[in-house]
């Protein structure tokens, strides 16, 4: 089911005196001034802004804050079920638009890698799109053949075109971000609990109950190593570098481990 509703009218959506989500999107501004002088080792100024909500707290936990790829608009989501945008100017930042989801308390929200829509889910055996462009949201599911109940844990590729969502008894369901539907399912011998893309999206990272760090081809959708994570008795952590030549992986025991990519597959675990 994949199901677009309009938002409400401009004057409950959006800050009386701010344009709407677009607006910022269209403006190519950069928020972070660029300076030549580099830091000295050891030595980070900073000064406190203002809070990033002050205009709209959240009357619940915020479970996701991102900034857009702009640089100024910011999201804040949590278990009050709104999704609030703002314009960071690091004075005022203005409130841009709030949406209510009313039948799903967010976990997590993120924006896809191009800046166009944002994921959202909770313990729901669905999930929500909030298109950008088209200022529309779309709820998607329950998925066809499948009996997750809860959908609140995804990953989106760097190329923005898969979302990866963990499923039940070691599955991981493959959705494409475009068509929003089901494209395919891997499978562990664990129970699936974190995720991370490799390779600018074409491989999938994936660890869990067994201890064991996964590499996936998604073009194939087969595994291509499996390998003990040291010390780990069970994975809930992964992350790549933005080149993946590196990859972290977190435990249960409390140890991350970083491991050059290359090396771990050639079986030797450097790290």
């Amino acid at each position: 089911m994949d199901r677009k509703t309009p938002l409400p009218g401009a004057s409950d959506a959006m800050s009386d005196d701010e344009g709407g989500v677009d607006d910022i999107l269209q403006n190519n501004d950069e928020l972070v001034v660029k300076d030549s002088v580099k830091l000295l080792p050891g030595l980070l100024e900073f000064s406190r802004l203002v809070n990033a909500n002050i205009q709209d707290p959240s009357n619940g936990p915020i479970n996701s804050v991102q900034f857009h790829r702009n640089g100024q608009l910011m999201l804040a989501a949590g278990l009050d079920k709104h999704l609030r945008f703002f314009q960071i100017d690091g004075k005022r930042n203005p409130k841009i638009q709030s949406i209510f989801i009313e039948d799903c308390p967010v976990l997590k929200a993120s924006f896809l890698p191009d800046g166009t829509e944002v994921i959202l889910s909770g313990r729901r055996k669905f999930f929500y799109s909030f298109d950008l462009v088209n200022a529309a949201v779309s709820k998607i599911g329950p998925l066809t053949g499948r009996e997750e109940k809860s959908l609140e844990s995804f990953e989106i590729s760097p190329d923005s075109k898969t979302i990866a969502f963990v499923g039940n008894e070691g599955y991981i369901l493959l959705i494409s971000a475009k068509t929003k539907q089901l494209i395919g399912t891997l499978k562990m011998n664990g129970s699936v609990r974190s995720l991370a893309f490799a390779d600018g999206g074409n491989q999938l990272l994936s660890s869990g109950g067994d201890g064991h760090v996964y590499h996936w081809d998604l073009g194939t959708r087969k595994c291509i190593h499996k390998a003990m994570d040291d010390g780990s008795l069970a994975g809930v952590s992964l992350c790549t570098s933005r080149d993946s030549s590196l990859f972290a992986a977190g435990s249960t025991s409390g140890i991350v481990n970083v491991y050059k990519r290359d090396d771990f597959l050639g079986g030797r675990g450097s790290h």
